[in-house]
């Protein structure tokens, strides 16, 4: 973090979380194939400084009543209610843009197309859902083999991701 930031409040997401920030305050999460959505206003479009970060774990749920039990675990469900939670704070669509992080592949794979790669499928089923709505996707570190934390700052728009493991960082 850096010392502008020590002063803020930092809002932290859990995995099958949701989180909405405003001014002032920072969204940050820790993925590893797990998936993190940010969607925010266009800065062209709308002063709001409202915007959410998303953390799900499985893209979709394999029996039907994980999705009555944990909702949030599965990211077809938890965008979707994301992008309707931004609608519903007076944000119009074609204003939403948004930033995707995660989706690694933890574990060695012998072959890939003999193995389900999770990481990938959450990555998949995000661009799926926010191509559905129309919503630009401005920055994206997905993928690779390491752990990452990230950090939004509504303000700025910006999404710190720092990759474990090499202790490189990349702001998209």
């Amino acid at each position: 973090m850096l010392k502008h930031d020590l002063e803020r409040k930092v809002i932290n997401v859990a995995i099958s979380d949701l989180r909405f920030s405003r001014k002032g305050e920072l969204l940050k999460t820790t993925l590893g194939s797990c998936v993190s959505v940010v969607l925010y206003a266009n800065p062209k479009k709308s002063d709001s400084m409202v915007c959410s970060m998303s953390h799900y774990l499985l893209p979709t749920p394999s029996h039907v009543n994980d999705k009555e039990r944990l909702p949030f675990r599965f990211g077809d469900v938890i965008i979707e209610y994301q992008i309707n939670k931004m609608l519903k704070s007076g944000l119009k669509v074609e204003d939403l843009y948004a930033k995707l992080a995660g989706g690694a592949t933890m574990f060695p794979l012998k072959k890939k197309e003999q193995i389900y790669d999770i990481g990938n499928a959450n990555v998949e089923i995000a661009k799926k859902i926010l191509k559905t709505h129309r919503i630009t996707i401005t920055g994206e570190n997905t993928g690779y083999t390491q752990g990452r934390s990230i950090l939004f700052d509504p303000e700025t728009k910006k999404l710190r991701v720092h990759i474990f493991g090499d202790n490189t960082e990349e702001v998209i």
